[in-house]
């Protein structure tokens, strides 16, 4: 599956283009900072990363599209051993990317992107050694992981935006959280980027299944076994 869906809203962010007022225009600003000899090296190459904003106001409309993708398939397997014996599996993957708005971010560099794979696999040999007894042993093993990251999580920010954030570790790097103050919209300050993670999750399960059928009556004894993280 694949979509993309639109996600259209307002955000107040600075000007780009000078209407006279350094609190509102990025412009302004850097000119007024210009005359006093204190421009903020950091402050010039963050303000690449911001919208281009035409005024005359800050708020600007943005839509900043989610996109998704979604792969899933399932795999059955029933194999005939003899007349009292068969083995059965079955494998199911689903895997997905969502790239998404779900904070007030202005870039779609800094969108929140979800990494998801879910895994099930089952087996189980089912044995009827008369017309009244079958014997069933079935095992499964299910593992769900899910990373939430910024979509420029590969992006070492010492490099790409010029932040010596001091942070070594690859699974660490993207744009860290910066909001920008003075510009709250809707009871919140539009951010650059917000990171997020998760870890992953298991289970085992073991089963064995007796049964013994008289007439009308059914005698079953199950023995369970679950693991979990």
């Amino acid at each position: 599956m694949r979509d993309v869906v639109g996600n259209p809203g307002s955000v107040n962010v600075p000007v780009t283009n000078s209407i006279g007022d350094p609190d509102s225009s990025l412009a302004d600003a850097f000119t007024l900072c210009t005359m006093d000899a204190n421009c903020s090296s950091v402050s010039q190459n963050l303000a690449k990363f911001l919208p281009f904003n035409p005024g005359p106001d800050i708020a600007l409309n943005m839509d900043l599209n989610n996109r998704n993708r979604e792969d899933n398939g399932i795999l059955k397997l029933d194999y005939h051993l003899s007349d009292r014996s068969n083995l059965v599996a079955t494998y199911f993957l689903g895997d997905s990317v969502q790239t998404e708005e779900d904070t007030s971010v202005v870039n779609p560099l800094f969108l929140s992107q979800a990494k998801t794979r879910a895994q099930v696999v089952g087996g189980g040999w089912i044995w009827t050694p008369t017309a009244r007894l079958t014997n069933q042993f079935r095992v499964g093993y299910n593992r769900f992981w899910q990373q939430v990251v910024q979509a420029d999580h590969n992006s070492d920010p010492a490099t790409t935006y010029g932040l010596n954030t001091g942070v070594l570790d690859p699974t660490n790097f993207g744009m860290p959280e910066i909001r920008i103050g003075g510009f709250v919209h809707s009871g919140r300050e539009p951010i650059l980027a917000a990171v997020h993670d998760s870890e992953p999750d298991f289970a085992v399960h073991r089963q064995r299944d007796i049964c013994d059928r008289q007439a009308q009556s059914e005698i079953r004894r199950r023995i369970p076994y679950r693991q979990y993280r």
